[in-house]
């Protein structure tokens, strides 16, 4: 009987507290004992799960040509697909390149305001700073919900699928267990 997997994220609201500990104790405790485990690296704060499992780098992401996906790479037991590998190791993502145009739009908005603010515009450019947050989380939110997409992404069959997130009570978290 083929059981169904069994899928763990680790939160929590702030950096630095050891989720990636976590999820790579976690994981690899549950590969020793036979299991198929795929660990999901998604902080886009700074993801740096390959440090916590003791890997130099974080694995590159293999491209099936054919089916046009990313085939999440098999390391030491364990399949890790992790952003550190889409954006690079040192660097916190920046959300800002498909939403341009809105942005610099809301940007344009908050000059012209500041040229003749009063205490009603202070509202306006609240308001603006809102939609600039909605917009980054926006397109976060489409990241995240393509790593965890079949269309895209190739994942072999698992036991436990265990999620770094990104501190806070993120969009991307609740999207993560939306998609989930």
């Amino acid at each position: 009987m083929k059981i169904a997997m069994k899928k763990i994220a680790i939160v929590a609201l702030k950096g630095g507290v050891g989720k990636s500990s976590v999820v790579a104790g976690l994981g690899l405790a549950l590969v020793d004992k036979k299991f198929r485990v795929g660990l999901l690296d998604i902080d886009i704060t700074g993801s740096n799960l390959f440090s916590a499992l003791g890997l130099p780098h974080s694995p590159k992401w293999l491209l099936d040509t054919a089916n046009k996906k990313v085939v999440v790479p098999e390391v030491n037991g364990y399949w890790l697909l992790s952003i550190a590998s889409y954006v690079g190791e040192d660097y916190a993502v920046l959300w800002e390149g498909s939403h341009h145009q809105e942005l610099t739009d809301a940007r344009d908005r908050i000059g012209t305001l500041k040229e003749t603010i009063t205490e009603v515009q202070i509202e306006d450019l609240e308001s603006i700073r809102r939609q600039i947050d909605d917009i980054l989380a926006s397109s976060k939110w489409r990241f995240v919900s393509e790593l965890l997409s079949d269309e895209i992404v190739t994942w072999p069959s698992l036991d436990f699928m265990i999620a770094d997130l990104p501190p806070s009570t993120s969009n991307e978290m609740f999207s993560f267990f939306e998609q989930v």
